[in-house]
Formats: C-alpha cells, structure tokens, sequence
C-alpha cells in the first residue's frame, strides 16, 4: 500500500497520432504524465511497465522509460510518448514494477 502512495499517475491526454493520423488506427499514440510522489522514499529505480484499458479494449503491460534520463524520482514529473493499440476511450491505467502490480483483477 505504501508503494501505491508514493506513485501517483494519471493519463494527460490522448492524440491520435505524433503525425496526427487516422483515429481509428490499429496503434496510436499516447501522452502519459507520471508523477512520482513527494513523500520520504518516494520514486524508484525499477523497470515501470503500463497498462491503458479502455471501452473498446486494453494494451498489453508495457515498460516505460526515457532513455538517458532517470525517471520516477521524488516530487518528479516524466512524461512518455508510447504507441500502442488503439483501447478507445481510455479508462483506467494500471502500473506496475518488477512483476508486482497496484491494483487487483
């Protein structure tokens, strides 16, 4: 429970493509804001896969990262440009690390 503390996250904003292309794609491209929380030993060093769930469908957990920066450290915002199936609407976002994920089916 602790860990679900220290990192929060939402979904920002969803395009249809970085070069805006067709809507009802097989992939499109997301924007996603992770914010690490600011409590004492927030943020990680583990891999950080995502989840999107949506009306129509759900992607397959995915690891996320920016090369070359470290990302989910304390009272920190990273944002990702991931391309991945087209859920729809998005609903729900999971995240998880090292095999462990926050919320239960």
């Amino acid at each position: 429970m602790a860990l679900m503390k220290r990192l929060a996250y939402c979904i920002n904003s969803k395009t249809k493509s970085i070069d805006f292309g067709d809507p009802f794609a097989e992939e499109i491209t997301y924007k996603v804001v992770v914010k690490t929380g600011n409590t004492k030993a927030a943020g990680t060093d583990a891999d950080v896969k995502i989840q999107l769930i949506g009306e129509e469908s759900s992607t397959k957990p995915t690891k996320i990262d920016n090369f070359f920066r470290d990302d989910f450290e304390r009272g920190k915002v990273d944002k990702f440009i991931i391309k991945m199936k087209n859920i729809g609407d998005p609903l729900l976002c999971k995240l998880g690390l090292l095999g462990i994920t926050f919320f239960r089916n």
